[in-house]
């Protein structure tokens, strides 16, 4: 390439150096989320290594507790075997010294009876002899009164041969030997069982905890993924540029392969370039917004791709598209990306947009971007399911998993009411540690996660759930609900962006006197009521945000 000294073809040169270095930040900051997320999962792959880890050591003490029971139930068996044998050796002494004694009363009966069989033979030969009848009959009378006295004699030592009595009281002895023994084999029984069952409680709950950590890991992988794939297209789109860019300069008409390079990629070198004065000579805003942030800027469920776009940020930026004279054009493109639109369009040889209308918390994290006096304030609060009586407040939080969606200004909100998570641990002032936080990039999702149970609670801006949770024609209604609990100490705020660049100085110059004029507006009021409930009242500016911010003053020609 030949050299030159050509101000438009060095402003060319510098625009298109300019472009380059925007999509390589915008890459850089895909791969910064990407990096941010990887760390997270990290964090919860190293929570599920500990829930493991945890697990298995219950499983040990459970195993030991069990091999504890069996080998004090075999000791307390052993035991109550000794006992009760000799408990029945001396019942067994007992029935035998019985038995001796019955025995040698039941030969006196039997020697009783012989003597009165040979009585009864006397009585008979007695009874032959008529003459000395008298004689014979008073030795027989004798004899059977000498035995009555000796059978009544056996008779009262065979009943106390007979009385059980010290017998029953060993057997007495031995049946509360036996069940206090038994017993005290429950107890041990019982005891053990109770360590079991807090043994497997606590299994119980650290597998729950994997189940979380594996729930959590899914719904960030997408991010991951999709974080990875912006950087990676971004970062294709650089290089087709450059290999373009060198091939033009090589030619052998560089300043007209360099000019049509800028003229397909949309990029204005020419002097005095004024956005605002472009906008009206097009006759549309190009307006960059998410497309599925329900009560900002959505489609109604059910009504199609080609449906009108309906929301709180789609009236506002219609509104001033009237207030200029021109007609609003949505450029849908992800919330986190939108303001990347302001130094390049979508994709390859699409024009940026002009402004950024879509919730915009202004932060030192979006990249060249000048903002706008505030158009709506709002609250940030915490939503739940509808009823969920476990959640009422910060304090409730405590080790559950927390959604929010994927915005610095709500990680710092949520950092400063005192929630920790595993990226601020470290942080003082801890008043809650979360089990998981979730934050969400697909705005497709912030309400199906709540309603379905993947988060257990969701930090939000109001008006993105006040029609979701109200609405008559929202399929979450009577799902999810919106908690009187403000989780910042000041309203939020939503600003207009524009490309931080001179030529945005009259378009926002342009915005913020419609700002001004529309806030005494009824239709603004109504627009306020619609969306979010309420109209809200706040102070706070980008001037009061750190990173020295620009805003129209800091765009104002020298």
């Amino acid at each position: 390439m030949q050299e030159t000294s050509d101000p438009a073809q060095v402003r060319g040169a510098v625009q298109f150096l300019r472009h380059c270095l925007n999509l390589l930040n915008h890459a850089g900051q895909a791969s910064e989320t990407a990096g941010q997320l990887v760390a997270e999962v990290q964090s919860w792959g190293n929570g599920l290594d500990r829930s493991v880890a945890a697990s298995k050591s219950e499983l040990v003490a459970a195993d030991q507790a069990i091999a504890g029971l069996v080998e004090k139930v075999k000791g307390r068996v052993s035991a109550s075997e000794g006992e009760v044998g000799q408990g029945l050796d001396r019942v067994v002494g007992l029935l035998n010294n019985r038995a001796a004694e019955l025995q040698h009363v039941l030969e006196g009966i039997t020697r009783i009876g012989n003597t009165v069989r040979m009585l009864a033979l006397n009585a008979t030969i007695e009874a032959a002899r008529a003459g000395e009848a008298g004689r014979g009959f008073a030795v027989v009378s004798q004899e059977v009164r000498s035995l009555a006295q000796d059978t009544l004699k056996s008779a009262d030592q065979a009943a106390q041969a007979v009385q059980l009595n010290d017998l029953q009281g060993e057997l007495s002895k031995l049946a509360e030997l036996t069940r206090s023994t038994l017993m005290n084999v429950s107890a041990a029984v019982e005891e053990t069982n109770g360590h079991l069952r807090q043994a497997f409680a606590r299994t119980i709950a650290e597998v729950e905890q994997m189940a979380e950590n594996n729930r959590v890991l899914r719904e960030v992988l997408a991010g991951i993924q999709t974080a990875s794939a912006r950087a990676g297209a971004k970062d294709a789109w650089v290089r087709d540029l450059l290999a373009r860019a060198v091939a033009g300069w090589e030619s052998t008409a560089p300043a007209a392969a360099f000019a049509e390079l800028l003229r397909a990629e949309s990029i204005h070198a020419e002097p005095g370039f004024d956005r605002l004065a472009e906008v009206k000579r097009r006759g549309r805003l190009r307006v960059a917004l998410e497309p599925d942030f329900k009560g900002l800027s959505f489609r109604k469920p059910g009504a199609g791709f080609a449906a009108r776009l309906v929301g709180l940020d789609v009236e506002y930026a219609e509104a001033f598209a009237k207030w200029l004279g021109v007609a609003a054009e949505f450029v849908p493109h992800p919330w986190d990306l939108c303001t990347e639109l302001l130094h390049a369009g979508r994709k390859p040889g699409e024009p940026e947009a002009d402004v950024v209308w879509s919730a915009l918390p202004p932060n030192v994290r979006w990249l060249g971007v000048a903002y706008s006096e505030p158009y709506t304030y709002l609250r940030y609060v915490l939503a739940r399911r509808s009823g969920d009586q476990r959640i009422n407040g910060i304090a409730d939080l405590e080790g559950r998993v927390l959604g929010c969606i994927n915005d610095p200004a709500a990680f710092a909100t949520l950092e400063a009411a005192g929630i920790r998570w595993a990226a601020n641990l470290a942080r003082p002032g801890g008043k809650v540690k979360l089990a998981n936080l979730i934050a969400y990039t697909d705005q497709g999702r912030i309400h199906d996660c709540l309603a379905e149970g993947s988060v257990d609670a969701f930090a939000v801006d109001k008006p993105i759930y006040h029609w979701a949770s109200t609405g008559p024609d929202s399929p979450w209604r009577g799902k999810i609900e919106c908690l009187p609990v403000d989780l910042a100490p000041e309203p939020w705020y939503y600003a207009v962006g524009v490309a931080d660049d001179p030529s945005s100085y009259h378009l926002l110059q342009a915005l913020n006197e419609f700002i001004r004029w529309f806030s005494g507006r009824p239709e603004r009021a109504e627009i306020e009521r619609r969306w979010q409930g309420e109209v809200v009242s706040g102070r706070m500016t980008y001037r009061d945000e750190p990173g020295n911010l620009k805003g129209e003053a800091e765009l104002a020609p020298e």
